[in-house]
């Protein structure tokens, strides 16, 4: 075949089978091989980026439990606590748990710190909390000790005021345990019910009394002087220089 035939539109395809056979390679395709080598090259990169950072998740993971080791696990739902009907109960998300006042230190013993799908159901005993692929665990009335709403805690955030944050005491940590309901509806029977079992209320009021009691203390003007002011002075009589010479010998 002469070099016209190969460079003939009509003979394109054999003309490109025969060059390939031959050894010979057009500029279009040794771009195209070169192209690719760099695309390799990136995707090995980002491959060993993501195992390293893999890596460094698992392991730190794995130093925080280690320094957690002293945090007790939370008490387990009791079978017959689940047969009653709960006070209030609400499905969603259980973001995590935290410790107190930091929001981005996860606790990561005993499964807290995973994020799941769950269940919460408020009951005269406490706060059952109900977890897809994960431990229940069951927060005790006396544990409880603060409830809010706030944006969430590391694992999700959400808009202002999307998340109910109950606090409570674990062993000797204060943490904090994020739940995000499907409804605000959800949020403000879970609220309200937490706080009646827990006694929030009434500790709020008193705490609210107190603190009017110390603003009235520290605040009120001085009271009446113990040593008032004397009367006014009583009138000497005014002696007359003539009533003396009258009454003189």
């Amino acid at each position: 075949m002469t070099a016209g035939a190969v460079l003939d539109p009509a003979n394109g395809v054999a003309g490109a089978n025969l060059l390939v056979s031959a050894g010979i390679t057009t500029a279009a395709d040794a771009e195209g091989t070169d192209m690719t080598g760099v695309y390799l090259n990136y995707l090995w990169v980002s491959v060993a980026i993501v195992i390293v950072m893999a890596l460094l998740g698992w392991w730190g993971w794995r130093g925080r439990k280690r320094r957690q080791a002293h945090v007790p696990a939370p008490d387990p739902v009791p079978a017959a606590l689940l047969e009653q009907e709960p006070l209030a109960a609400a499905e969603g998300m259980v973001i995590g748990t935290v410790k107190a006042s930091h929001y981005l230190d996860r606790i990561a013993v005993h499964g807290l710190g995973i994020r799941t799908n769950g269940l919460l159901e408020v009951h005269p005993e406490g706060l059952a909390v109900l977890r897809s692929g994960a431990e229940n665990f069951l927060i005790r009335r006396e544990q409880l000790n603060a409830v809010r709403t706030d944006r969430g805690v590391v694992g999700k955030f959400v808009e202002a005021d999307g998340a109910v944050i109950f606090g409570w005491r674990l062993g000797d940590e204060d943490v904090e345990t994020a739940f995000r309901a499907r409804s605000a509806a959800g949020h403000e029977q879970l609220i309200t019910q937490i706080k009646k079992v827990a006694g929030l209320d009434s500790r709020d009021s008193r705490e609210s009394a107190t603190d009017v009691d110390q603003s009235n203390s520290s605040g009120s003007p001085a009271g009446p002087s113990a040593n008032p002011p004397a009367g006014p002075t009583a009138q000497q009589p005014q002696t007359h220089p003539e009533n003396e010479e009258h009454q003189s010998p």
